[in-house]
């Protein structure tokens, strides 16, 4: 009965993971000499008109104490489909400094109009999308590190969203929706919330479990001897 009872201690603190889906707190495209389009229905990234970008944010304050369990998805739906990007990619950074949904522009982005890599957002490319997309507002995905959105919950003061910047496009012939336009993007992953004081995390549970599987087994086989 005793061995009963830790096999299911032991499973229940396991059985902390949990998927999520958020979906965007924030989302607007800059274009050099617009106004604010935080309004606006779609994100739009293009080297052309000045080159336009695309900053998206997700509030993790709720996850505080989580751990992320491995890399999660940040999911765009396209408008304009079909449509191709040519020439190169539309690459997914992280952000470095705080912006306002209905406050920033292309003007008023940090220090120098529009976004400045290694200034306004990491230089390190986080993923990329390239090729062509069908009709009937299809999805894009894009895979974020673990460690990226694991920094964000460690430290909510860091998180300043994400930048979409049209990297080596030539021309890109299709938007994407944003949250003012009926799909907003969302970021799905999988985090563990943090055991209660003095209970082991869940891979040392899980070594616990085997053990005691094992455990069990022998006294099963004692048992059936015995009789």
């Amino acid at each position: 009965m005793k061995l009963a009872k830790w096999l299911a201690l032991l499973i229940l603190v396991g059985s902390h993971s949990q998927a999520t889906t958020l979906i965007a707190t924030g989302d607007v495209f800059l274009e050099n000499g617009s106004a604010n389009q935080g309004g606006d229905s779609t994100l739009k990234v293009n080297p052309s008109f000045g080159v336009l970008t695309s900053l998206i944010q997700f509030d993790l304050t709720a996850f505080a104490g989580q751990t992320v369990t491995g890399p999660g998805t940040l999911t765009l739906t396209v408008h304009g489909g079909p449509g191709n990007i040519e020439g190169g990619t539309i690459a997914l950074h992280a952000m470095l400094i705080p912006w306002s949904e209905f406050i920033v522009t292309f003007a008023n982005l940090g220090g120098t109009p529009g976004a400045q890599a290694g200034v306004d957002f990491d230089s390190l490319i986080l993923a990329t999308f390239g090729g062509s997309v069908g009709s009937g507002n299809p999805q894009v995905n894009f895979t974020v590190p673990a460690s990226v959105i694991q920094g964000w919950i460690n430290n909510s003061s860091s998180n300043f969203g994400f930048i979409l910047e049209p990297n080596t496009a030539t021309q890109i012939n299709f938007d994407f929706l944003s949250r003012e336009g009926g799909a907003a993007p969302t970021l799905t992953f999988e985090s563990v919330a943090a055991p209660p004081s003095g209970v082991p995390e869940p891979s040392t549970a899980w070594l616990a479990i085997c053990g005691f599987g094992t455990f069990a087994a022998v006294l099963v086989k004692r048992s059936s001897r015995a009789k």
